[in-house]
């Protein structure tokens, strides 16, 4: 089920409690698609703690850069974090000023 599917649904029991929502994005075979689906998810409904995406499957550090410019303007209060294939561990960013971005903005 996805955050907005079911009822109540992941992204009202978000909003209640106010828990921030971190979406992870499968980021295999895509760029700039990736923005869209993150800013997708944090507008569609108003209100939900959206706190940050994280990409996994991503191929390498140039898959990961793409993934990342792909995102809407840097917003200071979200993070993006890309998780490797294979025995890879999630790299987060630095912080915005590295590229990470909320795409809300």
């Amino acid at each position: 089920m996805g955050l907005f599917d079911g009822d109540p649904s992941s992204a009202d029991l978000a909003t209640r409690f106010g828990m921030p929502v971190l979406a992870v994005i499968d980021g295999c075979a895509m760029a700039q698609t990736f923005g869209a689906l993150a800013h997708g998810l944090a507008t569609y409904r108003p209100g939900v703690p959206f706190a940050g995406v994280l990409a996994n499957r991503v191929a390498g550090a140039c898959h990961y850069q793409r993934l990342v410019e792909g995102l809407p303007p840097v917003n200071q209060r979200a993070r993006v974090a890309g998780a490797g294939r294979g025995n890879r561990t999630a790299r987060p960013t630095p912080g915005p000023s590295a590229g990470a971005g909320d795409p809300r903005s």
